[in-house]
């Protein structure tokens, strides 16, 4: 039974793994056209294509994804929780700064432009960072998860949880799914047993989005039989919660017992791969620990060597092993 200390560790590498592994074969939707650039087939780390999203980045790097991630990761760890104006900051020196060479989504782009917007109209005072984007993709859910370690034996958890949801995506539906994402990796953290965290962090779902959540879930078990690529195709391999959510809970409850396995055929889905996998990093880390992936793995990623003093401090102050 994996430690506390280890299931935090595991959560925080695993989601940086996830987002690294699909930086060649990130939002490639055409299947047929990914196996003409990737002719040996998809086995995580590929490089990006010259014209591709992530060009100029080598195997190893994150995706804009794995940027965000890290912003937010350091502010937890040098504030000791969610502080979401400095989380806020942090994205507007990463994203605006001219020498920032990667993609802007459209929450960041939004988050940017009604950053200046407001220092603009507003000269000299805090810019609140709690209006970001109308927007219900997978781009908050795949940084997350320090929040959940340091506020995940706190009361005010879910509002933690929606004000870091809230600094990009000003949308109902992210915030909601945003919770059950945090309530299941809570309960990963808590050593719960993987179907039953499931189950019972979907079951507590808000209104109004308990039903769609719900049905995603059943969804993810009516399609257990088939291959993640295939399953991944039948919901949609897009960025959005309606099509990520139930193809992330298929690949958890279809491979849940073996997260290498598990990461790798999410990767092979396509589409939207690296947000769903690093979100399932982070869920499958916590349920088995640091032990879930390979030491080759971590020792691909180029930022490993930044991120580990910030997992181990983490780790030390959240374990209470």
């Amino acid at each position: 039974m994996p430690t506390r200390t280890s299931r935090i560790s595991g959560a925080l590498q695993g989601q940086f793994i996830g987002d690294a592994l699909c930086l060649g074969s990130h939002w490639i939707y055409n299947l047929r056209e990914r196996a003409r650039l990737f002719p040996a087939g998809i086995e995580g780390f590929e490089p990006p294509a010259h014209d591709h999203y992530h060009k100029g980045r080598v195997p190893g790097d994150g995706t804009h994804y794995a940027d965000a991630a890290q912003a937010l990761l350091a502010s937890v760890a040098e504030r000791g929780g969610l502080d979401a104006r400095d989380y806020g900051r942090r994205l507007v020196a990463v994203y605006g700064d001219p020498a920032f060479r990667g993609y802007l989504d459209k929450p960041t782009r939004i988050l940017l432009e009604r950053e200046r917007e407001w220092r603009r109209a507003h000269p000299g005072e805090a810019y609140a960072f709690d209006d970001g984007a109308a927007d219900e993709q997978t781009v908050t859910h795949c940084r997350l998860a320090p929040v959940v370690i340091a506020h995940a034996q706190d009361a005010d958890l879910a509002a933690r949880i929606e004000a870091a949801v809230r600094v990009c995506q000003n949308h109902d539906r992210a915030v909601a799914h945003a919770l059950v994402y945090a309530d299941l990796l809570r309960r990963a953290l808590d050593g719960e047993a993987l179907g039953a965290a499931v189950e019972a962090a979907v079951a507590a779902a808000p209104a109004p989005y308990a039903g769609e959540i719900a049905q995603r879930l059943d969804d993810a078990k009516a399609m257990i039989d088939l291959p993640a690529i295939h399953a991944t195709g039948e919901v949609g391999r897009s960025c959005y919660l309606p099509n990520t959510f139930p193809a992330m809970l298929h690949v958890l409850l279809r491979h849940g017992d073996d997260p290498e396995t598990a990461l790798l055929e999410s990767v092979r889905a396509g589409g939207d791969n690296a947000s769903r996998t690093a979100v399932l990093g982070a869920w499958l880390g916590a349920f088995h620990g640091t032990d879930a992936w390979p030491a080759t793995w971590w020792a691909r990623l180029t930022a490993a060597p930044r991120l580990e003093p910030l997992i181990d401090q983490l780790a030390e102050r959240f374990g209470g092993d």
